[in-house]
Formats: structure tokens, C-alpha cells, sequence
């Protein structure tokens, strides 16, 4: 359904708006980034984040006398202000000698005036400037949405070809993990033997990718460890995030801060899991789950 002038104009103003609010939220994110990287915990830096999503969430900006996008209306000034000035004239009765005679061209003229209002309600032909791009940013989201599925069928086609269970022990160690911290949503653990790093899938029903090469009794510490990272992100609600961050980059495709922010957005929400992970470790233990992270970074991110 192609919506008219006026809602397409509508349509704009709100998302020229929002994207502005959201440009200058970026901006001061990026600042508060830069002056407090090493003096906030990166909880906060996260959540900076998360205001930023929320802004681009919301499809409404609090009314006040103040609007930084004001589109131009579909109507010319000037036949507005004709119009307006001529329904504000009285109008005057005529005066009428002869009741039962009626003027020749009386029809006609009573005719005019409702032919004249029907032309001016009549829409024009084509589509207006507005119409077109609300139109190329429909079919521009739809696009990017229909890309995100198919990329998520390829992905868990792979794990249903690729993946496979581990071994008793490794299964017994995660539903441990599991318990300990609580989580109650359906979570799978599967082993791919194609993957360099440990990796927690997006969706309703999440699986945590284990590769082969942290199997085997040698590894127990640092497979351990990536267990409790990938944990620790369900735990969080990381996965939920990054679905929420995925629809929005498709619904504002043409917005450069999705882009630019993935970055450095990510890369707090790593470092605030980790700090989470790290709670109530000894000394040693952090150490090594630092090694884990510094082998992993060489191949892949958890």
C-alpha cells in the first residue's frame, strides 16, 4: 500500500528526526568513550549503547515547539493562502425579483463550484518526492531483512550438517556451568570441527559452538573458561541484543551510525562479559582465562 503525500511526509520527518537525535547520542557516546575508557566500568559503556538502540527503537520524539526536521508541505503557499482568503469572505445573498424565473446560465453556475472542489480533491497524477523514497526505504529494510534470514537458514544448516554433540564429560561440564549460573532458557552445546572459536548462535533457541581443537583432557581450563564466556553472554541477554541491533541495522539501512558503531559496540559488549566472567576468580585463574583470550584473538573473537 503506497501511502499518500502527507503520511509519506510524515514518515520522513519522524526518521530524519530520530536519525539526527541518534547522530548526536552517537557522537556523545563516542566522546564519553574516549575521555572514561579507563575510568568506567564497561557495564556503563555498554548500556551507553543500549540508549542509542532505544532511541532508534522508539518511533516517536517528545512534542515540543522545537522540530530540527521540518519538510516542506505537499501544497503550494500560495493556492493555500487563495483559498483561505476567499472562504473568509461573507457570503452575501442574492437578491432574487423574480422567484419563479430563473437565470440562464443558473446550472452552470451552480455547477462550477462543486466540479472546481472535485478537481481540487481529486489526487494528483504520479507519485510525489516524499512517496518515492518512503517507498525505496520499504523495499530497502525489506531487502536487508530477507538477507538476515537467509543468512541465519545457511548458519543453522551448517550446524545441523557440521555439528556435533560432545563428549559426556564436556556435556556434564556445561549443564554444571548452567546451573550454577541460573539460566533457565533452552540452550543447546554442539562441536564443530570447522571452527577456530567458541561462538554463541542468535535466535529464540540459542546453541553454543564449541571447536574441536579445545577438546581433549589437556584443555579442560580453557574450555571451561569458553564455556563460561558464552554462558556469560546468555546470562546477559548479549544474543537477545544482537538480534535487536541486527533488525535495527536492516530497518535503518541507510543510517551510517549502524555501521560505524558495530565496532566499538561490540567490542564493549565483550569487555563487560568478561568482567562478569571474571567475578570471583583467583588471580591465577584470570591470568589464564587472559591467556584463553589472547590465543583466541590470533584465530577469532569469542
Amino acid at each position: 500500500m503506497i501511502p499518500t503525500s502527507e503520511a509519506a511526509r510524515v514518515i520522513l520527518t519522524h526518521l530524519l528526526e530520530i536519525g539526527v537525535y541518534a547522530l548526536v547520542i552517537f557522537g556523545a557516546v563516542l566522546a564519553f568513550r574516549r575521555v572514561f575508557h579507563n575510568k568506567t566500568r564497561p557495564a556503563l559503556r555498554f548500556g551507553l549503547w543500549l540508549l542509542l538502540l532505544l532511541r532508534l527503537t522508539v518511533p516517536f520524539t517528545v512534542n515540543s515547539a522545537i522540530h530540527l526536521i521540518v519538510l516542506p508541505a505537499s501544497q503550494p503557499t500560495e493556492a493555500v493562502a487563495v483559498r483561505t482568503e476567499a472562504s473568509a469572505q461573507p457570503i452575501r445573498p442574492a437578491t432574487v425579483t423574480n422567484p419563479t424565473a430563473m437565470p440562464t446560465g443558473a446550472p452552470d453556475a451552480a455547477k462550477a463550484p462543486t466540479e472546481e472542489a472535485q478537481a481540487e480533491r481529486a489526487p494528483a497524477a504520479g507519485l510525489g518526492v516524499s512517496q518515492w523514497l518512503v517507498i525505496l526505504w520499504a523495499v530497502g529494510a525489506a531487502a536487508f531483512l530477507v538477507r538476515r534470514a537467509w543468512m541465519g537458514g545457511l548458519l543453522a544448516a551448517r550446524v545441523r550438517t557440521s555439528a556435533r554433540a560432545p563428549d559426556p564429560e564436556t556435556q556434564r561440564e556445561f549443564r554444571r556451568l548452567c546451573h550454577k549460573m541460573h539460566i533457565r532458557r533452552p540452550v543447546r552445546l554442539m562441536e564443530m570441527a570447522d571452527i577456530t572459536s567458541p561462538a554463541l548462535t542468535i535466535g529464540l533457541r540459542p546453541t553454543v559452538l564449541l571447536p574441536s581443537t579445545l577438546a581433549g583432557a589437556d584443555r579442560d581450563q580453557a574450555r571451561r573458561f569458553a564455556l563460561l564466556h558464552e554462558l556469560t553472554h546468555l546470562k546477559r541477554g548479549d544474543d537477545l541484543i544482537l538480534l535487536w541491533y541486527g533488525v535495527l541495522r536492516c530497518l535503518w539501512w541507510f543510517h551510517p551510525i549502524l555501521w560505524l558503531m558495530e565496532k566499538p559496540f561490540r567490542m564493549d559488549m565483550e569487555s563487560a562479559c568478561d568482567a562478569r566472567a571474571v567475578r570471583g576468580m583467583s588471580r591465577q585463574e584470570k591470568l589464564a582465562y587472559a591467556a584463553l583470550l589472547l590465543e583466541l584473538s590470533g584465530e577469532g573473537s569469542l
